[in-house]
Order: C-alpha cells, then structure tokens, then sequence
C-alpha cells in the first residue's frame, strides 16, 4: 500500500509537469485561445515537448532520488553531483538560479560557496522555486522527522542558499511526513503545517498573484489548488490551464495529490503517457526500500 502511494507521489509530480509542460510561460487567455482546456497529455509549448515528456523539474527531482540511493546517509555531495550530470547533458531548460549555482560548482567552488556566489549574482528580489519542485524524494525516503528536514534543506541549498527556499521546502516535506507516518489526510497536512505561516492565507483565499517562478508564488498556489480541489486530475489541470510557470506548480502540486491518490487511483490516460515510466517506477521501489530501512 505505501509502495502505490510513493509510485503516485512520483508520477503525480511527473504528470503535473508533463501537462504543464506544453502552457508554461503562457497566459490563461492565451491557452484558452490555443488549447481551449489541456486536459491530456499533448507535448509541444516553449520547449517543444513530444507527449509525455518531462522538463527540468521532474530531471532534478530525479537526481535528488539517485544521490539519496547512492548515499542514503550523506546524499548531499552525490545530489549534487547528479546535478552536474544531468546539467552536462544539455537539457532543454534550465532554470536561471540553478545554471548560475551549478557552473560554479562546475568550475570548481566549494557547494556552499558555489550558491551564494549565484546569489550575489542574480540577487533576492525573486527566491526561485527550483529547490520546491525537486524536493519530493527526501520526504519519500527518510521516516526520521529530523534527518528528514536536515536533508530537505541541504539540498535546498546546493543551488537556493536564501531561508525562503529552504522554509519551502521543509514545510512541504512535513506535509508529505505527515500524511505517511501520522496518516493525516492531505488537506489535513495542508493546514496542520502551513497554519500560522507566511503560507497560511493560501488555505483558503485565491492568490493576488499569478503563479510564476518565485517560490512564495508557487507555494501559495499549490497550496490554494490543493485545498479546493478535490481529486488528482482537478489539481493538476487547474494548475497546468493557469499557465505562467504551470510544469512546475502542477508538478509540486501533483506529488502531494498522487501520494494521496496513489498509483493505482492516477488516470491510466496521464500515466500510460509518461515516457519515463521505467525509471520512475524503478526509483519508486528504491525509495521505499531506503524508507523501510531507516
């Protein structure tokens, strides 16, 4: 049983930006206007997707799952060291924080250092959300509250040296803990962790924003989504029809709504579609055997 539920967690996330994939830097009239509703899995948008590819986000998740597997007790140097794999492949996007963090560290700056010089570079107007929407695994993996968040906000850090990033991503990895180890509902979750926090209002008033790339957006938004929704296929479509920064506030969002749903719940018309289906079923078994472990 907690198996499907980690497998939904994964493709949750990977269908969220599969379907917000094809409207991402798009406005909601002009999705409209090209798509009238995304409800499938159809590729295409900015990055010419074919269907049932995955961006950036769901290739970072993935590379903070491997370096958890290939050190389950210090993962953090293996995590970034996929980083640098997955970015010397020459994906088709890359976010602006994590391309400035990563080719310091390329070039030889110590992690830490390697992040705040991309800090100082691109400033602190707009903490990005790259860190949230790979973050997933680590609350997937680790049944310890403790080494949970210590993991969760080193490698928040590897590329998002700023509290807000980090604060993000430690608050959503409590969402996920307390779904599994205290059973809570996810909208029971939603609201023990975010009330009396700068996420709190999101419960239950829309956002004043749209949902672009700053952290604080997005996880307001996932929130929002996740609170009125009321099943896997409403949440990720809300997200992927408000376009803006859609793969990756559909992808955050649909982790959390697929751990809930589970594999087995997910529509077989998103997840027959995934084109990395293999790995993340792969990936799901070994996470569930690190959690079982520890």
């Amino acid at each position: 049983m907690q198996l499907d539920r980690l497998k939904g967690a994964l493709f949750g996330s990977a269908i969220g930006d599969a379907l917000g994939g094809t409207t991402e830097f798009m406005s909601e009239e002009q999705i409209k206007k090209d798509y009238g509703t995304v409800d499938e899995i159809i590729g295409g948008g900015k990055w010419h997707l074919e269907a049932g590819e995955t961006t950036d986000d769901i290739f970072m998740m993935l590379s903070v799952a491997r370096g958890i597997v290939a050190n389950p007790i210090e993962p953090v140097q293996k995590i970034a060291d996929q980083f640098l794999h997955w970015l010397n492949s020459e994906p088709k996007n890359v976010g602006l924080t994590v391309h400035c963090s990563l080719a310091y560290f390329k070039h030889g700056e110590p992690l830490e250092r390697a992040a705040k010089m991309a800090h100082d570079d691109i400033g602190t107007e707009n903490v990005g959300n790259g860190s949230l929407m790979r973050t997933l695994p680590v609350s997937l993996a680790y049944r310890n509250y403790s080494k949970m968040i210590e993991v969760s906000n080193a490698q928040s850090e590897i590329t998002h040296p700023e509290q807000l990033a980090s604060e993000a991503c430690a608050l959503y990895n409590s969402v996920v803990y307390d779904m599994l180890e205290k059973n809570l509902a996810l909208k029971e979750a939603l609201v023990h962790r975010l009330t009396g926090t700068r996420y709190e209002r999101s419960l239950s008033e829309e956002p004043g924003e749209l949902p672009g790339g700053c952290v604080l957006k997005t996880f307001h938004w996932v929130t929002y989504v996740l609170m009125k929704e009321t099943n896997f296929s409403s949440v990720v479509e809300t997200l992927a029809n408000k376009g803006e920064n859609a793969n990756a506030t559909a992808a955050i969002a649909g982790g959390l709504s697929g751990l809930e749903t589970g594999y087995s719940g997910l529509p077989g018309k998103f997840t027959d579609k995934i084109l990395i289906h293999e790995e993340l079923d792969s990936m799901s078994s070994d996470l569930f055997n690190i959690r079982a472990g520890n």
